[in-house]
């Protein structure tokens, strides 16, 4: 099923690709934002479609993980990095802040790279004008090393009800915000469920009009697991 729904797709974006460069070298500003604009779209459609795919499996308990040795300092670079030109879009100043002490830890990069976009992306999408900071320490206690992750924006917050329906399948705070910042609502519900499997969890806490504050904790040394095809 991820076949027949990916690769035509990936080939809409491709050739939309191609007609934006001839659209470019030709100086054809009138067609540049048109395929600017499907190439845009289908990007998100192809996020959204990974997304569902992504929930369908954990659902099913399919979704495998592959553990490694990395330091976090890349992975959280690397997600930064990502969401940089919508923050300079959104005029959303980016700040991180590492803690001494070691930061190398055992989990799977691809997943918690996943998270962390979706925490950032979430972040400066509700946060226009604004700062978000990403703070990263690790905590040594009895049940073992942990590494704590937190996402800490300056935007329009949430209320506890709408806090509650955000870590619901396919919702957002409300209609209204569905309607002005797009989304499916999918992207909190799949990291909290990738941080559980990383043997950690997310905490989020928020007010409304404020501030909201994500908390991605991860089990330092996660242990081998096998990945689920």
């Amino acid at each position: 099923m991820s076949h027949e729904l990916r690769t035509p797709l990936n080939a809409i974006i491709g050739y939309t690709e191609l007609l934006l460069e001839d659209a470019v070298a030709d100086g054809r500003d009138h067609q540049v934002e048109d395929h600017e604009n499907v190439l845009r779209q289908a990007r998100s459609l192809l996020h959204l479609i990974n997304e569902v795919l992504d929930l369908s499996k954990i659902e099913a308990g399919k979704l495998g993980v592959e553990i490694e040795e990395f330091h976090i300092g890349a992975i959280v670079f690397s997600a930064i990095a990502d969401v940089r030109p919508t923050a300079t879009a959104n005029g959303t100043e980016l700040v991180l802040d590492i803690g001494e002490g070691d930061m190398v830890l055992r989990s799977d990069p691809y997943r918690l790279s996943q998270c962390l976009r979706n925490l950032l992306s979430n972040a400066v999408k509700f946060t226009a004008d604004g700062r978000v900071t990403v703070r990263v320490r690790r905590q040594e206690t009895a049940d073992g090393s942990f590494i704590h992750v937190e996402v800490v924006d300056t935007g329009i917050g949430m209320s506890p009800d709408q806090l509650a329906r955000a870590v619901t399948p396919f919702e957002q705070g409300d209609g209204s915000i569905t309607r002005k910042y797009g989304g499916a609502g999918l992207g909190l519900t799949i990291t909290q469920q990738i941080a559980r499997l990383l043997g950690g969890d997310i905490k989020i806490a928020s007010a409304l009009n404020q501030s909201t504050t994500a908390t991605l904790t991860l089990n330092a040394n996660l242990g081998r697991l096998s990945a689920v095809a």
